[in-house]
């Protein structure tokens, strides 16, 4: 889990940074924000997960796993609603 944090992190960080940069359509502002507010709390539980696997903390990891997959599914179901037909796919869980 550890070496997952390590290597999704730099690019989950990158992605969220571009995410920021685009201006939606009036209407979407908000709801955009919403969604990208999710987003950025996957990373992060990925970083908690990260932390707690470098401990060795496996009850922080199962923690951090189940955190991630339900705020996932919370930015999947944003991500839908926008229309973000790729964005909106599962990516944890």
């Amino acid at each position: 889990m550890r070496r997952f944090a390590d290597r999704v992190l730099p690019v989950y960080r990158k992605a969220i940074a571009r995410l920021a940069k685009l201006r939606p359509p009036k209407e979407d502002e908000s709801a955009y924000g919403v969604w990208l507010a999710a987003d950025r709390r996957i990373q992060v539980d990925v970083e908690e997960l990260g932390r707690a696997a470098r401990r060795g903390d496996v009850r922080a990891v199962r923690a951090a796993v189940a955190q991630a997959a339900a705020d996932d599914a919370r930015s999947t179901r944003l991500a839908s609603a926008l229309g973000l037909s790729v964005c909106g796919t599962r990516r944890i869980g």
